[in-house]
């Protein structure tokens, strides 16, 4: 089976941060859980309003591998105007293994979002 998630932490306390990444994680294992035992292939998407290296995305990281690891470019660029955020805040985390991702940076026809598009192919065995 496959389980895909988006989500979005809000862009509050560090601590209100944690807990929203903490009722992700349940909220995966739960749906893991109710397979029984089957392999159950994980991807989950989103704006995690943080860098890479905020303790509060310990627990996601803990349970799923970063499919994003080698883009370091901004995401977030508020409609092209943000140059304040320096590192991306938005990731693909999966239980699979990551063969290639891209920054979809494209904006011939002006911007669809305030936030660059992520892309990653994911293999599962």
């Amino acid at each position: 089976g496959e389980f895909d998630v988006d989500s979005s932490l809000a862009e509050l306390t560090e601590l209100a941060k944690t807990a929203g990444a903490q009722v992700i994680c349940e909220k995966m294992q739960e749906v893991i859980d109710s397979y029984g035992g089957y392999s159950l292939n994980v991807v989950l998407t989103g704006d995690f309003n943080t860098n890479i290296d905020s303790p509060c995305l310990d627990g996601i990281k803990s349970k799923l591998t970063l499919a994003t690891d080698d883009i370091t470019t901004p995401t977030y660029q508020q409609w092209g105007y943000s140059k304040g955020i320096e590192k991306p805040i938005d990731f693909i985390f999966t239980n699979g293994k990551k063969t290639s991702s891209r920054l979809l940076d494209y904006t011939g026809d002006g911007y669809i979002s305030d936030h660059y598009g992520l892309f990653s192919v994911i293999t599962f065995d």
